[in-house]
């Protein structure tokens, strides 16, 4: 995601897909800078199913995001995406 997009750019974005309860852009603590992620919680998991299939690949100032599923406190083997993980494409091989 993009280093300039903020809170409302990112709901107004993903709000299409359903009710969003909170969007988080994560920040360095120290400059206040945002890292390029963030978070969009949905009142109804049926939203943030659509935001998963439908808003991956979507293009937001000038860059396009990845959206994948935070499973981490669920599964303990879960891995986003971005390590060659998450839950919407291939699945791992079993070590």
């Amino acid at each position: 995601m993009s280093y300039k997009t903020d809170e409302k750019r990112l709901l107004d974005s993903f709000e299409q897909y359903g009710k969003i309860r909170r969007v988080t852009i994560v920040k360095n603590i120290h400059t206040d800078k945002s890292k390029g992620y963030g978070f969009i919680e949905y009142y109804e998991e049926r939203h943030a199913y659509l935001a998963y299939k439908r808003g991956d690949r979507k293009k937001i100032d000038g860059q396009y995001v990845i959206v994948d599923k935070e499973l981490a406190r669920i599964d303990k083997k879960w891995l986003p995406k971005r390590l060659g993980g998450g839950k919407g494409g291939e699945t791992r091989k079993a070590n």
